[in-house]
C-alpha cells in the first residue's frame, strides 16, 4: 500500500501557451481515466502539472477541487458496481476468500491511484485545501471511497470477514471445518489489508474499523464460543485445559492480524462466555475439589483462569463459602461432660481446617485484588480471606467459642511440663493465638485468661517461661495494653520467686522440711473478688486463725524478710488463695491431698486427735463459723472425696457432730485435688459450682464502666447526638472489645444521666444532650 508523502513544489519554467479552464477539465479527466486503467505510461506529468499550476494561479482552484472530486466519485461508484455485480453472479460467484482477496486488491490499487492523482495536484493542496480548511485530495479520496463502496458493503465484508476467520478456528479448536482447503496464511494476509484499509479510514472521533467493525466481530467471536459444547462432565484440569487452551488458541490468531486492543477485548469477551457464562454457578465444586486434594497449582490455575475482578472475586467467595462450610461442620460437643475436652476437641478442628486453608492458599497470588477499603499493602491476602470467614464464624456464639478458645490455651499450656515443650504443641498454640484479634468479645477472653492463667500460676501446673511465651504471643496479636495485667502477674510469680530465694538464704535451716512457696500477688492485678479475698475478714491477720507452729514461724520469717527488702509496701496473707499438700497413707493407698488452706488446718487437727467435734475444731483453728461449715461439707459430706467421715451421717452440721478421717478412703489416682464447695451451696445441695457467672457478672461491670466512659468521650466531642447516632460511634468505638447493644448503652446512658454527664430531651427521648 502506498501512504501520502511530502512532495517538493516546483514552478513551471514555461507557463506560455495556457489552456482555458474546459481544456485543463478535459485534459484532467482523460488523466484520471488512463490513471485508474492502468495507463499510466502515457501521461506527460510535466503537461498535467503544468496545466493545473496554471488553473490555480488563474483562480479555479474551487472548481478544479470540486469537479476532480464529482469525476473520482463517479468512478469509484463503477467500481462498486462491478464488484457487486462480480460477487451476486451466480455463474461466476466468487467464494468468500476470493471476495476479500478482491477487496484487499482492490483497495491496494486505489491507494496507489489516490497518491498519482494528489501527487498531479499538490499545488493545488497547497494553495487551496490548507487555506481553505479543506480536506487534501488524498484524504478526500478516501473519503470517497469510504461513502461511495466501504459505506454500502461494510456488513457484507463484515460477514465473510467472520466467515473466514470462523472456518480458520475450527481448524485449530477441533471443530469439524467446513472448508479443509482453507490456507491459513494467506487468509491472515487478506485480513491484515482489510483490517488496516478499515483502521486508515478515519469515521467521526474514531476509525472506520473501530467504528463499523470491531464490536460486530467481538460479539461473534463470543458467540461462536458459546456455541461450543463444554460438558458438565468435564472435571477442573479437563475444564481448565480446553478453556486455556481456547484462549490461547484464539489470542494467538488475533494478534496476527488485529490490533493489541482488540484482541484484549476479544479476549474479554471470551472470559465472559467461556467461564463467567460456564463456571460461575460450578465454583463451588471446582474449589472443594482442590481444597479436598490441598492442589495449590490447580486454585492458582482456576484463579487465573480470567483476569477480570469479577471473576476473580467469584473464586474468592467460592473459597470462602468452602471454608465456611468446613467451619459450620465443627460444633461444640456439648454431649461431653468434661468442658476441657471439648474445648480441645472443637478447637483442634478449626485450627486443623486454619492450617489446611493457609497452606492451600499462601502460595496463590492475590496481589491483584482489594480485598479491604482499610487494608494494608504489606498484610498477605490469603491471611484476608481466612480471617475475615473465621472472624464471621467466630461471632456467631461468640461467648461460647471465646470459652472454648481461652481453655483449650488452659488445657494445652498444662501439658507443658518441660521447660522448652515441643515444637509442635507451641506451633498449635501459636496457631490459636492468631485468633484472638478476631474474636468480638475480647474482653471475655481477657478476663477468662486471666483466671486460668491465675490458677496455673498459683498451682505451678505451668512452667513460668512457657507463660511469658504466651504471654508475648498474646502481645503480638493484641497490643501491650491487652497484656498489661498478664504480664504484671507474671511479675509478681518472678518476684515471688525472688524472694523465696531470699527468704531461703536467711531462713533455710528453719524450713522443717516442708516445702514453703509463698506468692506475693498484686491486689490489682490479680482476678480475684478483693472483696472477699483480701478484705472482710478474710486475711490470716484479722481472723487470728491459729496456724501450727512452725507455719506460724515461717509465715513470720517471710513477712520480716519481705518487709526487709519491700519495707513501704502493706503485707497482707489470703487464707482463700492458699494451698497445702498433704501426704497421707490410708488404709489402702498412699495420696497427696491439695487442700485449701482452711481445709489443710482442719486435716492437720487429726495428727494429735482421733475425732474432734465441729466445736473443738472450731476452737482450736478459730475459722469463721461458715467458712468452717463449708470446708466440713466439702471434707465429710460431699460424695466425690470424703477424706473425713462424719457422725451422725447427715446432711447438716451442727456444734456437737464428731469428725474422723475416713481411712478407708481409696482414689485411683495418687495426686488428690479436694474441691470446696461454692459459698452459696448448702447441706443439702453439696456441688461446687463454676465461677463462670461470677466472671460474667464482673465481665457485665467492666463493660458498662468501659461504655461509660466511650459515651462521655462521644458525647463531649458531639454536644448532642440522636440515639441511633450514639449506637453507631459507640459500636464503632468499642469493636475491638465487645459488641455494644442498644440495652446495653440504654444503660449507659441510665447512669450517665443519674450522674449529671448526660440529659434527655424533654420532649424527645432520642435526643441526648451532653452536661460540661
Amino acid at each position: 500500500m502506498m501512504h501520502p508523502r511530502k512532495t517538493k513544489i516546483r514552478i513551471p519554467q514555461n507557463t506560455s501557451n495556457d489552456l482555458n479552464f474546459d481544456e485543463v477539465l478535459t485534459l484532467l479527466q482523460d488523466a484520471i481515466d488512463k490513471i485508474f486503467n492502468d495507463d499510466v505510461g502515457v501521461l506527460s506529468f510535466e503537461k498535467l502539472y503544468h496545466a493545473i499550476y496554471t488553473q490555480v494561479r488563474g483562480g479555479q482552484s474551487e472548481k478544479i477541487y470540486k469537479e476532480v472530486k464529482t469525476y473520482v466519485v463517479k468512478k469509484l461508484d463503477k467500481i462498486q458496481t462491478n464488484l457487486f455485480a462480480q460477487h451476486l453472479n451466480n455463474e461466476k460467484k466468487l467464494s468468500d476468500l476470493e471476495m476479500l482477496k478482491t477487496v484487499a486488491n482492490m483497495w491496494e490499487k486505489l491507494c496507489y491511484k489516490f497518491k498519482i492523482i494528489s501527487d498531479l495536484m499538490i499545488y493545488l493542496d497547497k494553495v487551496y485545501s490548507k487555506e481553505n480548511r479543506k480536506l487534501e485530495l488524498y484524504d478526500l479520496f478516501l473519503e470517497l471511497f469510504k461513502n461511495t463502496i466501504l459505506n454500502k458493503m461494510v456488513l457484507e465484508i463484515n460477514k465473510i470477514l467472520l466467515k473466514t476467520i470462523n472456518k480458520v478456528r475450527d481448524l485449530k479448536v477441533g471443530k469439524m471445518p467446513s472448508d479443509t482447503t482453507i490456507d491459513e496464511a494467506e487468509c491472515i494476509e487478506i485480513w491484515k489489508i482489510i483490517i488496516s484499509m478499515m483502521e486508515l479510514i478515519e469515521d467521526g472521533k474514531g476509525n472506520y474499523f473501530l467504528n463499523r467493525s470491531e464490536t460486530y466481530l467481538i460479539e461473534e467471536t463470543a458467540s461462536y464460543y458459546k456455541n461450543i459444547d463444554l460438558s458438565n462432565n468435564l472435571s477442573l484440569k479437563e475444564y481448565l485445559k480446553k478453556v486455556t487452551a481456547f484462549k490461547e488458541i484464539e489470542f494467538t490468531l488475533d494478534t496476527l492480524f488485529l490490533n493489541s486492543d482488540t484482541s484484549t477485548k476479544i479476549t474479554s469477551s471470551l472470559d465472559e462466555v467461556l467461564i463467567m457464562d460456564k463456571i460461575t454457578y460450578r465454583l463451588p465444586t471446582f474449589v472443594r475439589q482442590c481444597a479436598n486434594d490441598n492442589d495449590t497449582k490447580l486454585l492458582q490455575e482456576l484463579y487465573s483462569l480470567s483476569s477480570q475482578t469479577k471473576f476473580r472475586l467469584n473464586v474468592i467467595n467460592a473459597i470462602k463459602l468452602c471454608l465456611n462450610d468446613d467451619l459450620s461442620a465443627c460444633t461444640v460437643d456439648t454431649t461431653i461432660r468434661k468442658r476441657s475436652t471439648i474445648a480441645f476437641k472443637w478447637c483442634s478442628c478449626i485450627l486443623e481446617i486454619y492450617q489446611a486453608f493457609e497452606k492451600l492458599l499462601n502460595d496463590i497470588d492475590f496481589d491483584d485484588i482489594d480485598l479491604s477499603e482499610n487494608e494494608q499493602t504489606n498484610v498477605n491476602k490469603a491471611s484476608v480471606i481466612i480471617r475475615s470467614v473465621f472472624s464471621k464464624y467466630l461471632a456467631l456464639e461468640s461467648s461460647l467459642k471465646t470459652e472454648m478458645i481461652s481453655l483449650y490455651l488452659d488445657t494445652y499450656s498444662k501439658t507443658l511440663r518441660d521447660e522448652n515443650g515441643t515444637p509442635s504443641s507451641k506451633k498449635n498454640l501459636d496457631k490459636c493465638i492468631k485468633l484472638l484479634p478476631l474474636l468480638s468479645e475480647k474482653d471475655l477472653f481477657e478476663s477468662l485468661y486471666k483466671q486460668y492463667l491465675s490458677k496455673r500460676l498459683l498451682q505451678k501446673t505451668s512452667t513460668l517461661k512457657h507463660e511469658k511465651w504466651m504471654v508475648k504471643k498474646i502481645k503480638e496479636q493484641m497490643g501491650t495494653f491487652f497484656t498489661s495485667k498478664f504480664e504484671g502477674m507474671l511479675r509478681d510469680i518472678q518476684t515471688s520467686e525472688d524472694m523465696l530465694k531470699v527468704y531461703k538464704n536467711n531462713y533455710g535451716d528453719k524450713l522443717f522440711d516442708i516445702e514453703y512457696t509463698p506468692n506475693v500477688l498484686t491486689m490489682t492485678t490479680w482476678p480475684f473478688n478483693h472483696d472477699n479475698s483480701l478484705t472482710d475478714g478474710n486475711t490470716l491477720e484479722e481472723n487470728k486463725i491459729t496456724l501450727p507452729d512452725k507455719l506460724e514461724e515461717m509465715q513470720d520469717n517471710f513477712e520480716k524478710c519481705y518487709k526487709k527488702k519491700y519495707d513501704q509496701r502493706l503485707l497482707k496473707w489470703s487464707a482463700n488463695l492458699s494451698m497445702m499438700v498433704i501426704g497421707y497413707q490410708f488404709e489402702k493407698s498412699y495420696h497427696e491431698l491439695a487442700l485449701p488452706l482452711y481445709s489443710a488446718l482442719i486435716f492437720l487437727l487429726f495428727q494429735e486427735n482421733d475425732s474432734l467435734t465441729f466445736d473443738e475444731m472450731s476452737n482450736y483453728t478459730k475459722i469463721p463459723e461458715k467458712e468452717l461449715t463449708r470446708h466440713l461439707i466439702s471434707l465429710a459430706v460431699a460424695p466425690r472425696n470424703r477424706i473425713l467421715k462424719k457422725f451422725p451421717l447427715t446432711k447438716t452440721i451442727s456444734g456437737d457432730h464428731q469428725f474422723s478421717i475416713n481411712e478407708s478412703f481409696t482414689h485411683p489416682s495418687r495426686s488428690v485435688k479436694i474441691h470446696i464447695i461454692n459459698a452459696t451451696a448448702t447441706a443439702i445441695n453439696p456441688k461446687p459450682t463454676s465461677s463462670t457467672s461470677s466472671v460474667e457478672e464482673s465481665l457485665h461491670r467492666e463493660r458498662l464502666q468501659t461504655l461509660n466512659t466511650a459515651v462521655v468521650r462521644v458525647m463531649k466531642a458531639h454536644r448532642k447526638l440522636l440515639f441511633n447516632e450514639l449506637l453507631e460511634k459507640s459500636i464503632e468505638l468499642m469493636k475491638d472489645r465487645f459488641t455494644v447493644t442498644a440495652s446495653m448503652l440504654t444503660k449507659s446512658i441510665n447512669n450517665l444521666v443519674s450522674k449529671e454527664y448526660l440529659q434527655r430531651d424533654p420532649d424527645s427521648k432520642d435526643l441526648i444532650y451532653y452536661l460540661p
